[in-house]
């Protein structure tokens, strides 16, 4: 019969990072993490400027993490003269190193210095000590090549996620330099988003273009159901919460910040005033705009724009509160809503990953997040998403 393990038992079981991170890298599944930020636009009263160029008018707006704070890395000491030692940092350590403990106490930036990044060297460590160093981890990755323009005016970058069943494409973080690869003449860039940058200058299409950008991939978090442990589920259960996230210390979230589920899609529609933001927190792609008489061309007469907007070119499109039937794919998005733990650290003194609830973002209708504030109809009337799509479909009815 088998004996489980007692308190006398010799076998000790220790919490490991490694472990943990593992079973993230193992089992997780890939999302966006946005945190949350209140713009300086919002006054003494408490409302944003609704012209703002930063949040559009919300009050708020999102970035990505571009930094990762790494705690408490071991650093073997190595014997040296007068029983001194000089403490070596893990090759396994990216970034630069912001501060440095002996025996759980801060050194002052003067008693030490770094080599390499791989050499503390100090007059105040021995042998017998035990260092440990907190670093900095750029997250946001460096591409300097070669991309084909897509069409007169945007280029596509290419890189991403190939997983079972989708690609999964990085979002652009910045854009120093586009330039001809032929001619080196500069390339005016208007915006960019998600992996696509908008050219102010018009680019040949099926040309190449030399760009240096930074980009951010997924990250890969544990999602986890009402139907986990108990323990969870009771936690969810109390706060009125949908979902919980398991995630890397190493990551800042926070409440209000945004979680997007890229592994998941559905296939949604709408019907909303020309003008109007599609009523979704997130749009991953717009299958087909018409209005009662005209289905309208994608990439040609429109395309995304932002989280969930609709961007017109071209002289082909509706008048302005023309009624509109939009299909298009959305991944589901939460806000993070409550903390479950914590800090909780390893036996190596090593923060574990973290645990935060969820909260589903409403979606679809007159409640949803993001959508626009209400415009005349074409009947001349005030109207919300419900009332759009009732007159769309009285209108193709007639």
């Amino acid at each position: 019969m088998g004996v489980g393990l007692g308190k006398n038992s010799p076998i000790v079981l220790q919490l490991s990072r490694d472990n943990f991170e593992g079973m993230i890298d193992r089992h997780g599944q890939w999302v966006r993490i946005l945190n949350h930020n209140k713009c300086n636009c919002v006054l003494d009263s408490g409302y944003p400027d609704p012209n703002c160029p930063v949040c559009n008018g919300d009050g708020i707006y999102y970035t990505f993490q571009r930094v990762r704070k790494l705690y408490m890395q071991n650093c073997p000491v190595s014997p040296c003269e007068n029983d001194r030692g000089i403490a070596e940092i893990p090759d396994s350590v990216a970034g630069t190193v912001t501060a440095v403990y002996v025996n759980g106490n801060k050194l002052a930036d003067a008693d030490y210095s770094i080599y390499d990044n791989r050499f503390i060297v100090s007059t105040k460590i021995h042998k017998w000590d035990s260092v440990n160093v907190n670093t900095e981890k750029q997250t946001a990755l460096i591409y300097r090549g070669v991309i084909q323009a897509s069409d007169d005016h945007v280029l596509v970058f290419p890189n991403g996620i190939e997983t079972d069943f989708n690609f999964i494409p990085v979002d652009i973080v910045s854009v120093k330099t586009i330039e001809d690869a032929t001619t080196k003449d500069r390339i005016t860039v208007k915006r960019f988003e998600r992996n696509l940058i908008f050219t102010e200058d018009a680019i040949e299409p099926g040309k190449e273009y030399s760009v240096e950008l930074e980009y951010i991939e997924p990250l890969k978090v544990v999602i986890h159901s009402q139907e986990s442990n108990k323990v969870i589920r009771n936690f969810l259960e109390k706060n009125g919460l949908d979902s919980a996230m398991s995630f890397s210390a190493d990551l800042d979230v926070m409440r209000d910040d945004v979680v997007t589920l890229l592994y998941a899609s559905k296939i949604e529609q709408t019907v909303i005033p020309k003008g109007w933001a599609i009523p979704e927190w997130f749009v991953a792609e717009i299958i087909s705009v018409r209005d009662k008489e005209t289905e309208y061309r994608n990439g040609i007469d429109f395309r995304l724009s932002g989280r969930n907007r609709i961007e017109w070119h071209g002289e082909n499109q509706p008048q302005d509160g023309v009624n509109l039937s939009v299909k298009y794919k959305t991944h589901p998005s939460y806000r993070v809503a409550g903390s479950f733990q914590h800090e909780i650290r390893s036996a190596e003194n090593q923060l574990l990953p973290r645990m935060v609830g969820l909260k589903l973002i409403s979606s679809g209708g007159d409640n949803a997040e993001g959508i626009q504030q209400p415009v005349e109809s074409t009947t001349g009337t005030i109207m919300s998403v419900d009332d759009a799509a009732r007159e769309y479909f009285e209108e193709i009815r007639d």
